[in-house]
């Protein structure tokens, strides 16, 4: 795969970034092949009559970059409002999984300090009583 990301990550960044967007530009920036652009035309995109309606739709037509041609690569795009919120979500969770491994590593390091000082407390205690 030419891409380490999630094409629907992918393709929401950009959106994201650059909204509205011809698709065509999208394309190109991303690098999108044809197995690519064949599932984002048959799951991503809500077109211009919403008689295409689906939930995993992302994108929406709102425009024509050139009114005489019909052609779905030419036509402006935006995201979707719960797509949107959903990309906040997702940002959200991985910002809480990186403080959930710090917050763990943590806690290790707290464990092992505590178990340190109680390996010199004993050994400490011993010494004195060694000394009675």
């Amino acid at each position: 795969m030419h891409n380490e990301k999630n094409l629907i990550l992918r393709i929401t960044e950009f959106a994201v970034n650059n909204s509205p967007f011809i698709y065509n530009e999208m394309a190109e920036s991303l690098k999108i092949n044809e197995y690519e652009e064949g599932f984002i035309y048959r799951n991503i995109l809500k077109g211009e009559h919403g008689s295409n309606d689906n939930p995993h739709h992302i994108l929406a037509v709102t425009g024509r970059s050139e009114p005489e041609n019909h052609d779905w690569r030419t036509h402006v795009y935006e995201l979707l409002p719960a797509a949107f919120y959903n990309y906040v979500d997702y940002l959200e969770i991985v910002e809480a999984r990186k403080s959930a491994q710090t917050a763990k590593a943590l806690s290790w390091i707290a464990i092992w300090i505590t178990i340190c000082l109680g390996i010199i407390q004993i050994f400490l205690a011993y010494l004195q009583l060694g000394r009675t």
